[in-house]
């Protein structure tokens, strides 16, 4: 059984603006049908790299930003 987002959980799980998902669907990218946007339309990378090319490359330089253990182990000492 098919799954749905709405174009706000697109949004939010982008960290997009719905103007973004908005200009998605009117450009063909994704597919808004009465139920909402299949999940299927954004379960790999691949998917969500087509929508948002620096999606994974924000989120590489957000992850950066976290203290490894290992850090926060070597800082106490």
């Amino acid at each position: 059984m098919l799954e749905f987002y709405t174009r706000k959980d697109v949004a939010e799980n982008l960290d997009v603006t719905l103007n973004d998902v908005d200009k998605w669907i009117r450009e063909g990218k994704l597919i808004e049908s009465k139920q909402g946007i299949a999940t299927e339309q954004l379960r790999t990378r691949e998917q969500i790299i087509r929508l948002h090319p620096r999606f994974f490359i924000e989120r590489e330089a957000e992850l950066d930003q976290i203290p490894k253990k290992d850090d926060e182990d070597d800082s106490s000492q």
